[in-house]
């Protein structure tokens, strides 16, 4: 199941995935360089980005082919707020906490706590997928 959180930041560290790598960290979704580059975003469409990510890891296809047409559904490309997200993941069958507000903190801790990854906010426009947690910092790619 995925759990997708959107959120504004508030201050915290955040360290990338490239750089979580070369630490001792044990992640809740370690994804190899190769299939994270299948994931770049070339056209606004993080939101799908992060889900595909953690669709990989949970394995969910509906999720993890949200970027190319599949027999789930099409392409979901571009911006995506909530109401787009419940959408196709409706459409899809894909199983989704979608979360606005405040308390996604600890939804956040819940998730990596659990061996799972989050789609999650940064900012008012912008998508990332938190790949694990540790203390007060994040991991995130």
């Amino acid at each position: 199941m995925i759990r997708s959180l959107s959120f504004l930041f508030t201050f915290f560290v955040v360290v990338t995935c490239a750089r979580a790598n070369d630490l001792a960290v044990d992640l809740a979704v370690d994804l190899d360089k190769e299939m994270r580059r299948n994931f770049r975003n070339p056209d606004g469409s993080c939101v799908q980005c992060s889900l595909g990510m953690c669709g990989v890891d949970q394995n969910v296809p509906a999720a993890s082919t949200l970027l190319w047409r599949s027999r789930y559904g099409p392409a979901e490309r571009g911006g995506s707020g909530p109401s787009r997200v419940a959408r196709y993941s409706r459409e899809r069958g894909i199983k989704i906490y979608n979360i606005t507000g405040s308390p996604t903190f600890a939804w956040m801790d819940w998730a990596t706590r659990n061996g799972r990854g989050a789609a999650i906010g940064a900012g008012r426009s912008h998508f990332q997928t938190l790949m694990g947690h540790s203390g007060r910092r994040y991991y995130v790619c």
